[in-house]
């Protein structure tokens, strides 16, 4: 069972499909995640305080959205390629009475187009051992999804691997269990 771990929905269960076709976070990876973001460590503990915009990359149930929202952020873009999930994610928005904070993109995450904005914060959690970090990365930079300073949480299988592109910078690895944790941040770096 999903539930929101902290903030103003804290404890609200988070429905997810009956077939679930992905693997959602676990309550200890998404606590790790949430832990490392508001620590200050990385950005000056003010993150969920400065309203940050939301993109969740493989949303699935949109439990890391949703956290999200729950602890201050200002609204949040949901992009999965499948659409019950989705449906799902966005009813409960709903039951929130957060539909106006939430935007739900039916979308598959390797074909992203370019962006019609920047997001404070993205979070990355693709099916593992299919190589699409690298991918996704690209296209984020590419099509203008990243702007300086955006935060990029990433969770991969332990034994995937991602080369950072040079404009980003490794904040924090971690292992849990069978999973790898990346936080880096994105900077725009001029070329000379």
């Amino acid at each position: 069972m999903l539930k929101i771990i902290s903030g103003k929905y804290r404890n609200q269960i988070i429905p997810t499909a009956k077939n679930i076709k992905y693997r959602p976070s676990t309550g200890k990876l998404k606590e790790a995640i949430f832990s490392i973001l508001t620590s200050g460590e990385f950005t000056g503990n003010k993150l969920f305080n400065e309203n940050p915009h939301i993109l969740d990359l493989f949303a699935g149930s949109g439990s890391l959205a949703f956290e999200s929202l729950s602890r201050g952020a200002g609204f949040a873009t949901l992009i999965d390629i499948d659409t019950s999930s989705l449906r799902i994610a966005e009813e409960f928005a709903k039951s929130l009475n957060i539909e106006d904070k939430v935007n739900f993109v039916n979308i598959n995450a390797l074909n992203l187009p370019q962006a019609n904005k920047a997001f404070d914060l993205v979070f990355i959690d693709p099916p593992y051992h299919k190589d699409i970090v690298p991918k996704v990365m690209k296209l984020l930079i590419k099509n203008n999804w990243l702007k300086d300073g955006t935060i990029i949480v990433i969770e991969m299988a332990k034994l995937d691997n991602y080369v950072l592109d040079e404009n980003i910078e490794i904040l924090c690895e971690k292992l849990y269990g069978k999973s790898k944790l990346l936080v880096l941040r994105y900077g725009c770096h001029p070329t000379t």
